[in-house]
This record gives C-alpha cells, sequence and structure tokens, in this order.
C-alpha cells in the first residue's frame, strides 16, 4: 500500500460522504443536505459560524458568504466560493456552523436551537482618528473612520 493510500485509509473514518461532499463526522445531516443542495444550484449563501454547544455566534465578518464548490482529491471537502470569478476558496468550518442563511431571500435555512444572535450598536468614537466603534455583545469590536464602515461591519456581523 502506498503513503497515499494508507493516509486515506486514515482520514476516511473522520469523515461522512453526503452527496458527493465529504464532511467531518460531526456535521449535523441537516446542514450537510443545505450545502450540498447549495453545491448542487449555485445558490449563495450567509453562514454565522459559532459555538455548536452553546449556539453563540462568534460573529465572524469574513468569508462567511459565497457558493459552494469541492476541494480536488480523494476526500472531496466544501469549500466557499466567494464569487463567480474566484479560483478556489477556504474549507467551509461545517462542523462549526450556527445559522445559514439564503443570501439573496435572506431566508433562514438553518438555526441552531440555541442560537444567540449578537447585539451590534455603532457609537461614537473615544478616539479622534475615527468617527464611530462598533461595539458587539457589550465589547469594542472595532473603530471606523466612517459611519458607512460602522455599517457595513454592522451587516457583516447581525
Amino acid at each position: 500500500m502506498s503513503n497515499i493510500e494508507n493516509n486515506l485509509q486514515k482520514e476516511l473514518p473522520k469523515y461522512k460522504l453526503i452527496g458527493g461532499i465529504y464532511f467531518p463526522k460531526n456535521t449535523l445531516d441537516e446542514i450537510a443536505r443545505i450545502i450540498c443542495t447549495a453545491y448542487n444550484t449555485n445558490q449563495k449563501l450567509k453562514f454565522y459560524l459559532g459555538d455548536t454547544e452553546t449556539g453563540r455566534d462568534w460573529c465572524e465578518e469574513y468569508e462567511t458568504i459565497g457558493t459552494i464548490g469541492r476541494s480536488t482529491g480523494p476526500i472531496k471537502i466544501p469549500l466557499l466560493i466567494r464569487t463567480s470569478r474566484s479560483n478556489g476558496g477556504s474549507a467551509l468550518m461545517t462542523d462549526s456552523i450556527v445559522k445559514i442563511v439564503d443570501f439573496k431571500s435572506k431566508m433562514v435555512l438553518y438555526k441552531h436551537p440555541k442560537y444567540v444572535a449578537p447585539t451590534v450598536e455603532i457609537v461614537p468614537s473615544d478616539t479622534p482618528e475615527y468617527t464611530h466603534n462598533t461595539i458587539v455583545n457589550g465589547k469594542l469590536h472595532g473603530r471606523h473612520k466612517s459611519l458607512r464602515s460602522a455599517q457595513i461591519c454592522k451587516s457583516k456581523i447581525a
């Protein structure tokens, strides 16, 4: 047995195969089915990542919106593809998803039973170099040079 075959035999038990895509064993089947449907229909989704025990949202701003692709190689995992012009994307952390929303219709496709949405506020800045701050769950999240920048940040999180 070659090293590649040997490594494949070691890695396969960590995954389950649904719809031609490999998911970590602890990914919920419901989430896997939504991702497979999105892959087959080129549906654009927004993913909210967080603690799957508590349902608490991590407030990720980046690499949360896109269509689904698959990696190359024998274990094809889901990738989040930013735009149709993108060449590849990042691995989707399917075992950390707490909410999925259809990007176009804004319809919630999945929400963790204990999902905790973040509280996001825009307040005047505490420093002269910035005009506004974003406060997430009572803590400073970011400083912004314009109200528009703070609003964009808020829309990415909420």
